[in-house]
């Protein structure tokens, strides 16, 4: 860059630029360590389409938390505790929301001795402000001691001795990809509604409609909602037979519950008594196309009746085929016997909802 025209106090100062007669063309390059760039006032950056306040763009996407280090470790010298460096940030919004101030807390390591409160407990959990001065709490942070400090992690002690060091620090790096390892943890699930009954004195039965959570299911269809797909009412409803295998091929469409067949180790098996009970499972897969929402999987178990059954629910064995697991919600049970001919009779099937982070 080339200063143009200025004229005071030092005529064409290569060091400055008078505004009146700034000529730069092409890119602005600051090379070199350490070289900083500091706009005062409010910086507003052009980018494409886009024009935006800088400085609040920023803002709302800075926490308090650690960005590396941390670590805590019991150290060589008994009562005390081990910090590893620790370089991280203590946002405050509360004074001024449209100008959050940062700190940037950049710590060596440090070795801290236990307080007496420490020594008095078992468990402790240690804090650093933005001074990176640590503080030893009996009780967990609070949701605003979060914000307005780091807090670290927990201790235990015997006889004045750590004997463990957990690190629970808030890790700020990758900030969305650690909501996605939420969203991808918890599982698609039903939202509201998509409740299933009897379809009536036969083997079929109808879904609500309702909505459901998928990462991404509506993308493409709803841009501003991309993970909320909604789900028609089906009466009664398709679906495809699955089991535990990947299978070679795309299940048939059908409406009706097969209840003579039961899954074993992938193999379809018939059920041994007429009596005897099995809990398949009712899955909904958030796609766009009705026909590829519901899966209904075999049962891996035979009961000698549906109260043996029911009572089995929560504690069964159940592998979840493959396929599915990452994909679709589980929507509720049908425990039916082999010789059941209508779901709406309790002696033969009982339909039963799933509770919304059920995944088994």
């Amino acid at each position: 860059m080339v200063a143009i025209g200025y004229v005071s106090p030092i005529p064409n100062d290569p060091t400055k630029v008078l505004k009146a007669g700034d000529t730069m063309t092409g890119d602005l390059i600051l090379s070199g360590s350490g070289t900083d760039l500091t706009v005062d006032g409010t910086t507003t950056v052009k980018y494409a389409s886009m024009t935006f306040n800088a400085g609040r763009a920023l803002s709302t996407a800075i926490s308090s938390g650690v960005i590396s280090g941390g670590i805590l470790s019991p150290s060589v010298t008994p009562g005390s505790l081990d910090i590893s460096p620790l370089l991280g940030y203590v946002v405050d919004y509360a004074t001024n929301s449209l100008n959050p101030s940062l700190v940037v807390v950049n710590q060596p390591a440090k070795t801290v001795a236990m307080d007496a409160g420490s020594l008095a407990r078992v468990v402790t959990w240690w804090v650093m402000d933005s001074a990176g001065n640590v503080t030893q709490m009996g009780v967990p942070p609070t949701d605003t001691q979060r914000r307005t400090s780091i807090p670290l992690g927990l201790t235990t002690q015997v006889g004045g001795v750590i004997v463990s060091a957990s690190t629970s620090a808030v890790n700020l790096p990758q900030s969305f990809n650690q909501l996605y390892d939420l969203m991808h943890s918890l599982g698609p699930f039903s939202i509201l509604g998509n409740f299933i009954t009897p379809n009536g004195a036969n083997l079929s039965f109808n879904k609500s409609s309702g909505t459901m959570f998928s990462v991404n299911s509506s993308r493409v269809t709803t841009p501003n909602d991309p993970h909320v797909a909604s789900m028609a009412a089906q009466t009664p409803v398709q679906f495809r037979r699955i089991t535990q295998g990947a299978g070679t091929g795309l299940p048939a469409l059908v409406t009706t519950v097969d209840p003579t067949m039961y899954d074993v180790g992938g193999v379809l098996t018939p059920v041994p008594g007429s009596n005897d009970a099995t809990i398949q499972r009712v899955w909904m897969i958030g796609s766009s196309t009705v026909t590829s929402q519901i899966v209904v999987q075999y049962g891996q178990a035979v009961y000698t009746n549906i109260a043996t059954a029911l009572d089995r629910i929560a504690s069964e064995p159940y592998n979840v085929n493959a396929i599915i697991l990452e994909t679709a919600a589980l929507l509720g049970y049908i425990i039916v016997t082999k010789n059941c001919t209508a779901l709406n009779n309790s002696a033969q099937a009982v339909l039963i909802q799933a509770g919304k982070f059920q995944r088994s």
